[in-house]
């Protein structure tokens, strides 16, 4: 991770060195983006619906030819909310149980992340342009339990001692109006549910605002 950084602030100076020759520039807060997801193949008691945030804090833009703009993000935030269906609650180990009431119990998957996306953006005429986006990045997960138990509420939220973090990979695409678009997200490389085992994929579809 620290070489990644490394090598991307060495790339940053040096592209920001010739900035004067090929037209390069800073751009503060690119987008934010709220999406809904849906998420497969998914662990017992798990709903396909969920919620994406992606809030993407400084990217550096450069611009190749007319209408053409190249960028790679220095710091971009996602969270991935995955829900329990209701009356469930995560065990200690990962894995989802019937609540002991069901009628007030909830519980939710937090996938954090923090990414560094290429990309690209077209203008397309007028006011219309289109953008694509691979960010590779590092990820980590919480477990969070929402219930009441008696006259008492608990709220629990507690990690894996294995596996908690990983390598994730987002591709994201994007039709542009000014600066309001359609976003569509995939992950494919995510974390592995202690119940399947295997890499939770999701897919996002969502509005954001360029800024």
């Amino acid at each position: 991770m620290k070489k990644l950084l490394i090598s991307l602030l060495a790339a940053a100076i040096c592209l920001g060195a010739s900035a004067e020759k090929k037209d390069v520039r800073w751009d503060f807060g690119a987008y934010a983006a709220l999406s809904y997801n849906a998420s497969f193949p998914l662990p017992d008691r798990m709903v396909t619906s969920g919620l994406g945030f992606d809030f993407s804090l400084i990217n550096f833009k450069i611009y190749t030819a007319p209408g053409t703009v190249l960028s790679v993000g220095i710091l971009d935030f996602m969270a991935d909310l995955h829900y329990l269906r209701r009356g469930s609650m995560f065990l200690s180990d990962g894995v989802a149980a019937r609540a002991i009431d069901d009628a007030r119990s909830k519980a939710h998957i937090g996938d954090f992340s923090f990414s560094f996306p290429l990309g690209i953006t077209q203008k397309l005429g007028g006011y219309w342009s289109a953008s694509f986006f691979v960010a590779p990045g590092v990820g980590f997960i919480s477990y969070n339990n929402d219930f009441i138990e008696g006259e008492t509420r608990h709220r629990d939220t507690f990690y894996p001692t294995r596996g908690r973090t990983g390598f994730r990979l987002d591709v994201k695409a994007a039709v542009w109006y000014q600066d309001i678009g359609l976003v569509v997200r995939y992950r494919p490389l995510a974390f592995r549910p202690v119940e399947t085992g295997k890499s939770l994929q999701t897919l996002s579809i969502g509005l954001a605002v360029r800024y």
